[in-house]
């Protein structure tokens, strides 16, 4: 039985910390643009065969994206929803009432575009909380979720419901 448990223990290690085999091209191109980063982790998009930098710089918190031929392709800052601009927190609050404000980062693009994207969980109809609840809900027991994007000036610019995996 102690044999399995470390086993098990073994095998989910691997998986939680194994790291994509990152082409050199990308790594020589993410250390040239971002020198100052910290605690840097890579994954990996099977999709897309993009690579996703997961670091922090000047104590911030930012992902950067290069496709597998090294090309930068955008870099984002995870914010806090308080760091909203007070346009799109007005946006969210006044046409997602009750929503949970799931992340919510500023990106620029490699084409210049800047954006704000922010990820909201929705209020089943069924399963009202009250504030206190709210804050220790599940994913899961709510309703559909969502990725809002924003310009600069706070103008919505796509809602596109996405399924949350718990």
């Amino acid at each position: 039985m102690k044999t399995s448990l470390i086993a098990v223990f073994c095998f989910c290690s691997t998986i939680i910390f194994a790291q994509p085999n990152v082409p050199q091209r990308v790594v020589s191109n993410f250390n040239a643009k971002f020198p100052a980063a910290q605690s840097l982790r890579w994954s990996a998009e099977s999709e897309s065969k993009n690579y996703i930098a997961s670091f922090y710089m000047q104590d911030l918190e930012k992902r950067a994206c290069f496709d597998d031929k090294g090309i930068w392709l955008y870099t984002s800052t995870m914010l806090d929803d308080r760091e909203l601009p007070e346009n799109v927190a007005d946006e969210i609050s006044n046409n997602y009432i009750n929503a949970i404000v799931l992340f919510s980062e500023y990106r620029i693009t490699h084409k210049g575009d800047k954006v704000y994207i922010i990820k909201i969980q929705t209020e089943n109809d069924d399963f009202l909380l009250d504030e206190e609840e709210q804050d220790d809900a599940v994913e899961n027991e709510r309703g559909p979720a969502y990725l809002l994007t924003f310009d600069p000036e706070g103008k919505l610019i796509t809602v596109k419901e996405v399924i949350n995996i718990p």
